[in-house]
């Protein structure tokens, strides 16, 4: 019987099999922490000493985590003297810490369970003072992570808008990957101190994938699942977490007990969120809606030249052919409805829904 990692307090809705939280919160998929250490004072103890490679750099010693040990967990840990300090220790975790819990994400509070599991759990280090650490902790990397229940329709239409809406289509970039998937990130020639990065993934096709190669808890139920799909802002170093998480300084309370929109602030740097009235940036859904998009322009949206041309192929002539070219020129009907619906779906799926309680927003249409 595998032991619960966590005590964290979460309630099952049964009818859902989604997530209830009593508390909201921001979650993540990775967190890079560091912690630097006082001359004479280390919180934290090795345990498993065979675990770590010994190394020696400019004169100062080192010691990493060989993470061969237990690659379920993806775990990285760095602890040594740097010129700054005596003691430092870097400890780099996802998700799959977590196990049989790993949908839980890590959040605020879970971190210190996180934590101490490397002692209860995993018998790696031991953390002696707990608050130390976590009053020192810094956040040098995370990645900010929303999961959303979508049908493959919904995930393809963000897909797609995203493709279709990008504020610079030579400065920003949609890599396109298998099925809905897609990478959504500007391109910088110098540093990666500037680079932007947004990640969205079909969760649930990940989940069969990890399945096959054996690597999820025995009993883990993958099914719960289908439909999950997951959003990610990759904020590689502090200045990016202190700029989209609104934060003066990077320290670990400071990254956790935000209430930012990462997200969606990314998006609204990179992507162009179009006007409902500028129905040139619609996504049509048929070659038909398109073409009537296209004569209307040509004849610059004047329904007289219009009509004028439709009753030279449209024999006998019928008032309801021009209906759809009103729709176009007035920018209201079809065209109209699905463009607003379409921002506001975009939207919803990149807003962190504070004021709710799920960890899931049910966006399945």
């Amino acid at each position: 019987m595998e032991i619960s990692i966590l005590n964290a307090s979460v309630e099952e809705d049964k009818t859902t099999d989604s997530y209830v939280r009593r508390k909201h919160k921001m979650y993540f998929d990775k967190l890079k922490i560091c912690v630097p250490c006082d001359a004479g004072f280390k919180p934290f103890k090795i345990l498993d000493k065979d675990a770590f490679k010994h190394h020696i750099e400019d004169g100062r010693e080192y010691w990493v985590y060989d993470r061969r040990k237990n690659e379920k967990i993806n775990l990285h840990i760095w602890f040594g003297e740097t010129s700054e300090h005596k003691h430092v220790i870097i400890i780099e975790i996802t998700s799959a810490i977590l196990q049989s819990q790993k949908m839980e994400l890590l959040h605020a509070d879970n971190i210190q369970d996180v934590l101490r599991s490397l002692e209860t759990y995993y018998h790696i280090l031991q953390i002696i003072d707990m608050k130390y650490f976590i009053d020192n902790a810094y956040v040098y990397k995370c990645d900010v992570t929303k999961d959303l229940f979508l049908t493959k329709d919904t995930a393809r239409m963000l897909r797609k808008f995203t493709l279709n809406n990008r504020r610079n289509t030579r400065r920003t970039k949609v890599d396109l990957r298998e099925e809905v998937n897609f990478i959504l990130e500007n391109k910088v020639k110098s540093s990666s101190e500037n680079k932007l990065r947004v990640v969205f993934y079909d969760k649930y096709l990940e989940l069969q994938q990890e399945k096959r190669y054996g690597r999820l808890p025995i009993g883990f139920d993958i099914e719960k699942f289908a439909h999950s799909f997951r959003i990610e802002a990759n904020l590689k170093n502090p200045n990016q977490i202190m700029k989209y998480l609104k934060i003066r300084d990077n320290k670990l309370s400071s990254v956790l007990s935000n209430k930012a929109q990462p997200i969606l602030t990314i998006y609204n740097e990179l992507i162009q969120f179009p006007r409902p009235q500028n129905i040139q940036d619609v996504a049509f859904n048929s070659l038909k809606e398109h073409e009537q998009y296209l004569l209307a322009k040509h004849y610059n949206f004047n329904l007289k030249k219009i009509e004028e041309e439709l009753r030279r192929y449209r024999k006998p002539w019928r008032t309801i052919y021009l209906q759809p070219y009103i729709d176009i020129c007035n920018g209201r009907g079809v065209f109209k409805n699905k463009m607003e619906t379409s921002i506001k779906k975009v939207k919803d799926m990149l807003t962190i829904k504070y004021e709710e309680c799920r960890k899931y927003t049910n966006l399945v249409a």
